[in-house]
């Protein structure tokens, strides 16, 4: 069965989250995947045909995190109202590169209001710590630049107003 087949025989409304822009995994109550979208495919590494009927947990959870990952899966399916429980943990990616997944998950009942499993929904929050640590390590080497350099350096506004000095400016005047 091709992706496009496997997907064509999954509910209408995951066409929906088939074009989001964040991930979207369905799990059975038992943890196995039922259903990725493409953006979950491209966090993942893994296309739709090698991802459902795989276990979440034995699959794309760490080992240091899996008992922590299992215990909110068993809290979520306990319970029996569809509030949102946020989570932000490490999921193991193609080539066993680790992302770090933020989001919610919910309860997914059928028609008689059985629990069936669960909806999980977020990003990969990875990149944007990694590029948030960069930018801060980048400001951090500009001020330290800044604050040691010998020569006189200032800042001002485009009226001329002096916004910031280093100390050796300062010393100038």
């Amino acid at each position: 069965m091709s992706a496009s087949e496997a997907k064509s025989s999954t509910p209408p409304s995951y066409s929906i989250l088939d074009n989001a822009g964040i991930m979207f995994v369905a799990l059975d109550t038992s943890g196995t995947i039922t259903f990725i979208n493409r953006k979950g495919e491209e966090i993942i590494g893994c296309n739709y045909r090698d991802v459902v009927g795989k276990n979440w947990f034995a699959n794309f959870i760490s080992k240091d995190n899996i008992e922590s990952v299992k215990t909110s899966f068993s809290s979520l399916m306990s319970r029996n109202d569809e509030t949102l429980m946020s989570i932000e943990h490490p999921i193991v990616a193609k080539y066993g590169k680790e992302k770090i997944i933020s989001g919610q998950a919910t309860i997914l009942k059928d028609d008689d209001g059985k629990i069936i499993g669960a909806l999980i929904s977020g990003n990969a929050v990875s990149e944007d710590k990694q590029r948030q640590k960069t930018s801060q390590n980048a400001g951090g080497k500009y001020r330290s630049f800044f604050e040691n350099d010998i020569s006189g350096v200032y800042l001002s506004s485009p009226g001329g107003k002096l916004l910031d000095c280093n100390p050796a400016f300062y010393k100038m005047f």
